[in-house]
């Protein structure tokens, strides 16, 4: 059975020939494995999205993942060094988007777009399915699509919708006051948010995406309440849903850290799979399973700690407890609590992929 295959059973609550694989995996990480300088590699690989996507790929091989994620395509940036800081810009207009934190790849951006009324949330551009079709880099999502062919599961990513959208626009603490002290601005910004990333989804599909990542870390419990979840959350992801579907895409939800108060609800957005089932958020597979194992596919697990700082031997142990309590009837994809983390060992991700090849179903 090929991977792309086994991943799509798994995710439909079947059981393929053996449990899936799908590590979760990110660029920083790649680049630790494959570039002799770290700071260069990760300036390049925002510099040169060809280049990313070249160094994602050699690290889905090397572990075997059965899954692939491809992110929604960008404008083409530049980085500037300023006092030992860098700094990254668009090409095509300058603006800044943020300096670079090297520990995680990511960029923090110290002057989010702040929105300070409703009708400047009408001045945000929307792009059409069609402008990301057109988009100058969105050819390497068709590439990347003819390259994985059917030995990669191929997944699709799209900006966060909700909370991630509102805090890019208004900064961390404003983003999260608002809920309490201006919910009809957090509300219309966050259906701005979702028809973007509800666009960018519909654009994947017309490239072969199997299957959309739907990640909104920020609407984890570890930040926001159950009841403002689902004010603004389960509406706005059902809507991305069921404007997705009719693809034919499968999707997952990503919600880190504390999940547990909000699994029903994950499961009653219509997705057909939930992670990352963070243990360091005190999630359980077991609960996870009996809760809602029966409407969505479940993936994840693997301790993100022990996954940087253990053994192999203690990767194997916590593997193998993490696919024991989901494998029962099918629907379970062995992955990691998060994102791998950058400083994971090689040996330790080859372990996990090593165990999922030995659970293998009747």
């Amino acid at each position: 059975m090929n991977s792309r295959k086994r991943m799509k059973i798994a995710m439909q609550l079947g059981r393929p020939d053996r449990i899936p694989f799908n590590p979760q995996l990110t660029y920083p990480h790649a680049v630790k494995l494959f570039c002799k300088d770290y700071k260069k590699g990760i300036i390049r690989a925002i510099e040169d999205p060809a280049f990313r996507l070249e160094l994602e790929f050699k690290a889905a091989q090397l572990y075997c993942s059965d899954g692939i994620r491809l992110w929604a395509p960008d404008y083409d940036k530049f980085v500037e060094e300023k006092e030992g800081d860098f700094y990254v810009y668009y090409q095509h207009n300058e603006e800044y988007l943020g300096k670079i934190d090297f520990e995680t790849g990511n960029l923090i951006n110290e002057k989010p777009d702040l929105i300070d009324k409703p009708s400047d949330v009408d001045k945000i551009k929307i792009p059409t399915p069609d402008d990301y079709l057109q988009h100058p880099n969105f050819h390497l999502i068709k590439e990347a699509v003819r390259k994985a062919g059917d030995d990669f599961f191929r997944i699709g990513s799209v900006p966060g919708p909700t909370m991630n959208y509102i805090m890019s626009k208004r900064g961390n603490t404003r983003g999260l006051m608002d809920l309490i002290e201006n919910p009809g601005l957090a509300q219309k910004i966050m259906e701005a948010g979702t028809q973007i990333a509800i666009n960018c989804a519909l654009a994947m599909a017309e490239a072969g995406i199997d299957c959309i990542y739907l990640g909104d870390a920020s609407s984890s419990c570890s930040l926001i309440s159950p009841k403002q979840f689902e004010k603004y959350c389960l509406p706005a992801y059902s809507r991305f849903v069921e404007s997705v579907k009719p693809t034919g895409m499968l999707v997952y939800l990503h919600i880190c850290g504390n999940s547990n108060p909000i699994l029903e609800m994950m499961a009653e957005t219509g997705v057909d799979c939930i992670e990352p089932l963070d243990p360091l958020g005190g999630v359980d597979i077991a609960e996870a399973k009996k809760r809602v194992g029966d409407r969505v596919a479940l993936m994840g697990g693997v301790n993100t700690v022990v996954l940087a700082n253990g053994t192999a031997e203690d990767v194997e142990a916590e593997a193998r407890k993490c696919i024991e309590k989901g494998w029962e009837k099918g629907g379970y994809i062995l992955a990691a609590g998060d994102m791998v983390p950058n400083n994971a060992p090689e040996r330790n991700v080859m372990k996990m992929a090593e165990v999922a090849k030995l659970y293998t179903y009747d």
